[in-house]
């Protein structure tokens, strides 16, 4: 069963890991590539964008992983990587006991970016690789520590994604509210939300898949059609309803972006 909802995986965190290998390797000699389920976790850094397919027993998830993101491969899982070009990464294969206390046990999601830790990741990854072979007990306590440096990274993570999920909250509910405002810009949204025009469109790309405009657009075009539909009102008032008073520009509106005219939508043609 495929589903692209975020995977998370539950690591014993506080426990010390065997650390099997650390290295840096490289995906992408062939467009797509498979790789066969191990007996063991891999923490992998990423330095560019890859569609991952991974899959798990009947479990199959499709994870899009970008520059400088975390990802956390569990145990015999297959993966599927599907690049455009070659990839450079960072890579740590480590395994626990098999029994181990709940207490232990820390909740990660599968894919997270480093953000600002990119570099400390980058830095503890090259130290275990060059102690890897002239001190082996150094190079296991920077594993741990890189591992355990996950937790706070996701907590970071999670709340960042929080955070953009209630601004996008805002701006739905502010164009809900100010639907028949005519000064209802994606310049104004910006500002009354503390964004830059250009950061607002990304996110709303990002989490609603389209820009800032286009919400406004939209919600302006179904309301006018369900009112058109569902009411009396006369045209022109609802027009004003949706933030476009002048008759002319409703008309050129609803044509544009609902292929007919505000009179032909009511007349149900």
């Amino acid at each position: 069963m495929e589903t692209h909802e975020q995977p998370r995986w539950s690591l014993p965190l506080r426990l010390e890991p065997e650390v099997l290998a650390v290295g840096y390797s490289f995906v992408g000699i062939e467009r797509v590539e498979t790789y066969r389920p191990a007996p063991m976790w891999q923490l992998t850094l990423f330095e560019g964008p890859t569609s991952l397919d991974l899959r798990q027993g009947r479990q199959r998830w499709r994870l899009a992983i970008r520059p400088q993101d975390i990802l956390i491969i569990p145990p015999n899982s297959v993966r599927v990587y599907t690049t455009e070009r070659r990839l450079e990464h960072y890579y740590l294969e480590f395994r626990y006991r098999l029994e181990y206390p709940e207490s232990a046990v820390i909740e990660l999601p599968a894919v997270f970016p480093s953000g600002p830790s990119a570099a400390i990741m980058h830095r503890d990854f090259a130290a275990c690789m060059d102690l890897r072979e002239t001190d082996r007990y150094e190079s296991d306590l920077l594993a741990r520590l890189l591992l355990w440096r996950l937790v706070r990274i996701a907590r970071t993570a999670d709340a960042g994604q929080q955070d953009r999920a209630h601004i996008i909250e805002a701006v739905q509910k502010r164009i809900r509210e100010n639907t028949a405002d005519a000064s209802l810009t994606p310049d104004a949204l910006a500002e009354a939300v503390g964004y830059s025009r250009r950061r607002l469109d990304q996110l709303c790309v990002e989490l609603l898949g389209k820009p800032v405009s286009a919400c406004i657009r939209d919600r302006r075009a179904q309301l006018a059609e369900d009112l058109l539909r569902q009411s009396a009102l006369p045209i022109h008032l609802i027009g004003a309803q949706v933030g476009i008073p002048d008759r002319h520009a409703f008309n050129k509106f609803m044509r544009r972006n609902r292929g007919k005219s505000p009179t032909a939508i009511r007349a149900g043609e």
